[in-house]
Parts: C-alpha cells; structure tokens; sequence
C-alpha cells in the first residue's frame, strides 16, 4: 500500500499534497478548502468539490467532497450519534454479510466548535474506497463534512484535511482565536459569537427593501433612516449595546464592490480579523466583510464625533440587476458579534422575486 501511494504522490500536482488552501464562506463559517479541490455543481444548501488524480499513468475514480448542514432527520441528534448513523449508512450493504467495522472517532475542539472525525472503508464501493467523515457542532445545525474516494488520493490530502480542522471556524472569527484539546473537552468561552447568539430567539420575520425580500431577526426593529441616503434601517440590540443595520441602494453605477469593501476598511483604526470573502450557496451574489477595531468614520449623522473603540461591522453587498444594495450593520463587538450566525440566515434568505 505505501509503495502504491508514493507512486500516487508523484502522479498528482505536488500542491495538492502541500496543504495549499484558499478560504470560502459557507452556512456561516470560514472553511479552507485545498486549492486542487475543483468546485462542482452544488444542491442548495451544499458544498461540493472533486479532485482528480492517476496511478501508474491510469486515472482514478475522483474524490467526492461534500459540506452540508444536517437536514431534520439528524439536526436534534447528539454529534456521535449523526456520525455512527452516516457511518452505517455507508457500509449497510457489505457483499459478504459481514458488519462493518469499528468505528474510531477523533474528537477536537477550536474556536468553540466540537468536531468529530472518523475515517473508515467502504466496501460496497471498491477495495480501496474509504470516506473521511466529520460533524462539527457548536454553530446552529451540525456541519457534516465527507470526503469519499480511492484510499492512496484520500491520503494524499492529509496536509489539506490538517489545514481544514485547523482553520474552520464561526465566519468572522481570526485564527489567533482558536483553542484546542484532543478530547474535546475544553470549556468554551461564554463571550464567543456562538454562545451568546443560542441566547437569542433564532426566530425570523419577513421584510421587502425595494426589490428584495429578506428575513430578519424578530429583535430587529426596522425604523425610519436617519439619512435620506439611506434606503432602510434597523435597530440591532445586542449584549454590548444597540447597533445599527443601513441599507444602501445607489443604482447601477455606484462604484466597484472592492472600492466600496475598501473605503469600509478605511473607517477603522488598527483594524483587526478582518474577513472579506465571496459567500457561497446565497441566491445573488453576495460579497462579505467583517472587521473589528476602533470606528473612525467622520460621516453625518450616522458616524461618530469621535473614534468608537470596541467597535465591530459585518457588511454584505448584494448583486442585483438594479444595481448593488449594500447592507452596513455597526456597533458594539459583543453585539455583532452576537448576531453573526442569524446574519448568515438572513443572507441566504436575499431575493430577488
């Protein structure tokens, strides 16, 4: 087996061994997927990719990746229970009768997320088939992860699947904030994003902002702006304090999306965990910023006399074919902070009938 894979790692691109990943923005957390990892087409509300490679000159069956929520079937269930349950699914029907075999489970904990992790053969696909499966909890309904294929390309990607457990985390947060334990059995901070958005309601109401239509937390009381610039406004109360929703709409010809993602960044002072990314699985094209730091903007009347520090903004553009609406919410980090998985909901709620 070692000498099949050694002849594996030097059919496929060295970088696909390396571990060399870009970051995506899915169902609320920043996943690194391996930049050999080829995007396919995806169901809603899934996550797909495909990477191919040869063994002695002949191709092999590519491997399947797939992130996804847990439906309803699995979402009230304990994490270890949701992975024995895939786990059966995927070797149920073994050609000699036999059980499948027993399952290992890996257990972790970063950025105040659980992760289980398994890895196991699957007979009914092949001698050589095995799948690496993960549910990460801690972050509204569970994320499953599986990557299935032939057993020397699956272990070609360890150094990828190193950087995927070590960097997937709530979308907003940076890296510096993560805290690991092998059993998974380190406190969480009762501060975190996470901890304090279980605190809210999770219930939605609907909204129509010129031509989209959109869900919103029940807690956010829509008011009118305070500028005539502004298209709608909301109040955002939060554990640190109110902050602010505006909404933008400046027609067709209202600037780049990355000048505007770049004069939000210039607001801040020393800013820090700053996340800009492309959203995946939303109905428009969404485009994403997160940054924390001390708010500078001088503008009137929204912006402060002086610099907030302790301040927070996670705005997203939305591509419409009227032109960008634009969706700035401010305020206290606690508070944004708090609402950023409902944010996540309402993004994929963005439409434009």
């Amino acid at each position: 087996m070692y000498a099949l894979l050694l002849i594996l790692l030097l059919s496929i691109p060295q970088g696909s061994v390396s571990g060399t990943t870009r970051e995506v923005a899915f169902e609320g957390f920043t996943i690194p997927v391996s930049t050999f990892w080829k995007k396919t087409e995806s169901a809603p509300g899934e996550l797909r990719y495909a990477m191919e490679g040869s063994l002695g000159g002949v191709r092999l069956p590519p491997l399947r990746i797939v992130f996804r929520r847990a439906g309803e079937d699995l979402s009230g269930l304990r994490a270890s229970e949701i992975l024995r349950r895939l786990h059966a699914v995927a070797v149920r029907e073994r050609p000699d009768g036999a059980p499948g075999p027993r399952l290992k489970i890996r257990a972790l904990e970063r950025f105040g997320l659980n992760f289980l992790i398994a890895e196991f053969p699957i007979p009914t696909q092949g001698e050589d088939s095995w799948e690496v499966l993960a549910v990460v909890t801690g972050r509204g309904k569970p994320l499953i992860f599986s990557m299935q294929g032939p057993e020397p390309l699956l272990r070609s990607q360890t150094p990828a699947l190193r950087k995927l457990w070590g960097g997937l985390r709530p979308l907003g947060m940076d890296l510096s904030q993560a805290g690991e334990t092998a059993t998974g059995t380190a406190s969480r901070p009762a501060s975190t994003p996470a901890r304090k958005a279980q605190e809210l309601s999770g219930k939605f109401r609907e909204e129509r902002i010129d031509v989209l239509e959109l869900q919103v937390p029940v807690e956010w009381k829509r008011r009118t702006p305070r500028s005539n610039m502004r298209l709608g406004e909301f109040e955002v109360p939060g554990p640190g304090g109110t902050a602010t929703l505006a909404v933008f709409h400046f027609g067709p010809r209202s600037g780049s999306i990355q000048a505007n993602l770049d004069r939000w960044k210039g607001q801040f002072k020393d800013p820090r965990n700053v996340v800009e990314t492309k959203v995946e699985g939303t109905p428009l094209e969404t485009h994403w910023l997160s940054i924390e730091g001390t708010f500078t903007s001088s503008m009137r009347p929204a912006g402060p006399k002086d610099p907030v520090p302790d301040t927070r903004l996670i705005a997203w553009i939305v591509k419409t074919d009227k032109g960008p609406f634009y969706f700035k919410l401010v305020g206290p980090s606690k508070t944004v902070g708090a609402w950023e998985s409902s944010i996540r909901k309402t993004l994929l709620s963005i439409r434009q009938p």
